[in-house]
Parts: C-alpha cells; structure tokens; sequence
C-alpha cells in the first residue's frame, strides 16, 4: 500500500527483507517490480529478478519471472527484448497462464506495429474462448491496423448483435467508417453512441468530425465544443474545434484553441501547421512564415509545409 503512494524506502527494506528471508516467496517481487519501474530504476530491478531467477524451480515459477523481465524491458523501452521474454514465457507457460500472456504480448506487439502477429495471438484466444471479453474487440483493432477492415468489419458487427451494451465495439465501427469516407454509416454509430450516453466525449470529438466532413460547420461546432468542455485537457479536441471554426473563416477565435492544443502538446505538429493557415488567410505571412519554419524544423520532410513556406512572399515584400 506505501509503495502504490510513492516508493517508501521502509517499504522497500521491508520487502527486500521478506525476499532474502525466502527468496521463492514470489508475492514481495511484484510490488517492488512496479515501484522500481515506475521511477526508471530498471538495472535495479533487473538485479533483484536475476537473482530471484536462480531459485526459481518450477515451470511456473519460471514463467512468472520471465513475465517480470518484459514487464522491466517494456517500461525501459527495450520494446524486441520484451516481446522475446513474452514469447519465452508464453511457449513456457501451463494451459491457465496462456490466454494472459497472449493478450500481453499481442497488445505490445500492436504497439511495436507489428498487427499482424497481434492477430494471430488474438485470434488463437478468441478460437479457444469465443466468449472471451476482450480477445474479440483486440483482434478487430489488430485486422484494422493490419489493413483487413473487410474482416474487422464483419467480426466487430457480430460482436455489436452479441454485445449491445458494449459501446467500444460501436465506437470501432464509427472509426473504421470515418477513415474509409463512410460518412453516413459514422454518423449513424457516434449518434447512436451518443443517445445512450449524451457525456460520450469521444462520440461527440469523432461525431464533429464526421459533421465537418459533411460540410456541416455549425453542426460539427457545437459536438467539438462539447467535447472541449468534457475535457478541456484534451489537445485533439482543442485541434479538431479550431480546425472547424478556421474552416468558418473565424480565424482569431480558431488560433485561440490551435494555441490552446499546441501549449498541451508542444509537439504537436498539425497544429502548428494550421495556425500557420490561419495567418496565410489573412495574409500575416510573418507570422505564417514562423510556424512553417518551426514545422521544418522538427520535421524536415514536411511536405505540405514545405510547398506553403517557397510559396510565401519574400520577407522584404511583408
């Protein structure tokens, strides 16, 4: 509980005492694995598991502690050397442990972009357990990263007809279809999330995007701003409503929120480009000339940045 709230070295010593009192005593490593990842001490961690390994004598106890080196080597980013402790463990792994090793290491390998691998993961649990909560809906966000939205599509509809009041599964849907330009079908899923739930920030961001797609500005304003006060913390809402209202020709009214998305993520580089817009219209080509600047700088292979910056006046000519 001391170390949930903060690496308590009472705690610490506690625990250390515990495992050199009987080092096949498993339940003290847990916490202090995540304590020590959680404040980068990961060459400390990795000591401690090194040593615990040597007493490890059963195929579980083995198991675990390979589970334990991934979860060090993920939390440093070393992101190949978990996926093979992963892999090591689950080929290890009794029947029990299998299904949480594999969701474990597919969820990493969807995020070292390696879908599809996740699939194929997802899919085994999925075949074994077809009521399995989660393994549907991952293996629907791995065909879609894998490009098979054909495959996704259908899995993820029989899972909405199975699981009405799963609303993931729905917003999935509305996702799929607003990437491939099927603005009709999108609207129709984020509205319907939304007559369940009118606090659905998501439904609200991605159903004002839908509505500006359409054309519909005033319309796509309205859900943005929602989504803006729900949480006003979030950058891709503040991007999305200043986006809209540029698109309105409201363009001090748009910088305010493109300046308010920027500040929360300062690398963002999308809205700096549409700031850069912004002044273009109005033809404040110092300005505009800033920000494409600080775009080239962070990426230089930014085409559209690139083409609006040799396409500007000379700065002679402002």
């Amino acid at each position: 509980a001391r170390l949930a709230q903060g690496n308590d070295p009472r705690a610490i010593r506690r625990l250390l005492r515990l495992i050199e009192q009987d080092p096949r005593d498993l339940a003290p490593y847990d916490p202090l694995i995540e304590a020590w990842c959680r404040t980068g001490e990961f060459d400390r961690a990795n000591r401690l598991l090194e040593s615990g390994a040597s007493h490890a004598e059963t195929r579980s106890e083995r198991v675990t502690f390979l589970e334990w080196f991934g979860q060090v080597a993920r939390a440093a980013g070393e992101l190949d050397r978990a996926a093979g402790l992963w892999e090591s463990a689950l080929e290890m792994a009794p029947p029990s442990r299998k299904v949480r090793l594999a969701l474990m290491l597919g969820d990493l390998l969807l995020s070292m972009g390696q879908p599809r691998k996740a699939a194929a993961l997802f899919s085994a649990v999925f075949e074994n357990d077809p009521t399995h909560p989660r393994a549907p809906l991952k293996l629907a966000q791995a065909l879609r990263s894998a490009g098979d939205l054909e495959a996704a599509v259908t899995l993820l509809e029989s899972l909405v007809d199975r699981f009405p009041e799963r609303g993931e599964i729905e917003r999935l849907l509305g996702r799929i279809a607003l990437e491939a330009g099927r603005w009709e079908e999108a609207r129709y899923r984020f509205e319907h999330l939304l007559s369940r739930d009118p606090r659905d920030r998501e439904a609200h961001l991605s159903l004002g995007i839908v509505l500006r797609k359409e054309g519909k500005l005033a319309a796509a304003e309205a859900h943005l701003a929602t989504a803006v006060t729900l949480d006003p913390e979030d950058p891709t809402a503040h991007l999305q409503l200043g986006i809209t209202l540029a698109a309105q020709k409201r363009y001090t009214s748009a910088r305010m929120h493109l300046q308010r998305a920027l500040s929360l993520d300062p690398s963002n580089v999308e809205a700096r480009y549409r700031i850069a817009l912004t002044y273009l219209a109005e033809r404040r080509f110092a300005e505009a000339r800033k920000f494409l600047e600080e775009i080239l700088a962070i990426d230089p292979d930014h085409a559209r940045a690139r083409r609006k910056l040799e396409a500007l006046p000379l700065p002679s000519r402002f």
